[in-house]
């Protein structure tokens, strides 16, 4: 999204509006910064509100929250000049009739030094071997696992915060969370922590390795485990996954299985669950953006 441009655009139509009231303006969504949140045990970060064309607070709207905030909707302030175009995308959607109007909720990172320690399963931890835990820890999680401080976050102080300054609907079912790489483990993690908060999660490119530095077949066993143990109701939640073929992503097919075959064991068929795979997508936001219309029409397909 250029921010200069939409402002030059919504001027414009609003002088047509004037000239001629008859004729429609071309309404577009609206992103709102609310500042930045320092929560009690994690780093500062941005949280943004996209409210979809024709937001009407008198309504009632599904609500998406979103990881990597600061990737998803401006390349020009982005460190690899790459987004995810929600805004772009939603908007395409919304104006076919594909998915429901939706509000969109994103959540910055906390910076690199502790997005991997925010975005970690923590409760996974204790079921790894000492060494593998402590390095874990030490060389990937910057000291201190943060994962169930940042789900807390989200489920206490976030979403009670949006949840009375916007439209979003009391069903709990039309409350989804995304996320891709980290950030789609995490998305997972949340719905697993707590299933009756969400009614759907997409996991894109999840990094079921688990970490940057501490790589092993004991770390992705215990995250798959741990899922497996801690599935929701395959009834009330929807689970999307998938994964690319080049650079990061050409590691992940195996362990997506696994989990594809956790998923089917669950009763995660016909519709509660998805796994796809995207050949020659990569591991950024350029490939994620091309595809982002998948995972959001499979949770917020028109009802």
């Amino acid at each position: 999204m250029k921010h200069l441009y939409l402002t030059l655009i919504t001027l414009s139509a609003l002088v047509v509006g004037c000239n001629n009231p008859k004729e429609p303006v071309n309404e577009k969504g609206q992103l709102t910064l609310l500042g930045n949140w320092a929560p009690e045990g994690l780093s500062w970060r941005d949280v943004w509100v996209w409210t979809p064309p024709g937001y009407d607070s008198s309504q009632s709207y599904p609500v998406l929250y979103m990881h990597d905030g600061q990737m998803l909707f401006d390349s020009t302030n982005t460190w690899n000049h790459q987004e995810w175009q929600v805004d772009e995308t939603m908007e395409r959607l919304i104006s076919k009739g594909v998915i429901q109007p939706t509000i969109v909720v994103a959540i910055a990172n906390g910076g690199s030094i502790y997005r991997t320690s925010d975005y970690f399963p923590e409760d996974v931890i204790p079921s790894l071997p000492e060494a593998i835990a402590d390095s874990l820890i030490q060389n990937d999680l910057a000291g201190k696992a943060r994962g169930n401080r940042y789900v807390d976050f989200l489920i206490h102080e976030l979403k009670p915060f949006i949840k009375e300054r916007y439209a979003v609907s009391d069903n709990p079912m039309d409350h989804y969370i995304m996320g891709s790489s980290m950030g789609g483990l995490i998305s997972l993690y949340a719905t697993l922590q707590y299933p009756e908060e969400f009614g759907g999660a997409a996991c894109l490119s999840t990094h079921w390795l688990g970490a940057r530095r501490t790589r092993n077949a004991e770390l992705s066993s215990a995250i798959l485990d741990y899922t497996a143990e801690h599935l929701p109701n395959p009834y009330s939640t929807h689970l999307y996954f998938d994964h690319g073929t080049v650079g990061l992503d050409s590691l992940y097919a195996p362990y997506q299985s696994k989990m594809d075959s956790i998923l089917v064991a669950n009763d995660f068929v016909e519709g509660r669950g998805m796994s796809k795979v995207f050949e020659g997508a990569d591991h950024n936001e350029r490939s994620w953006s091309r595809r982002l219309e998948v995972p959001l029409t499979y949770l917020l397909g028109a009802k």
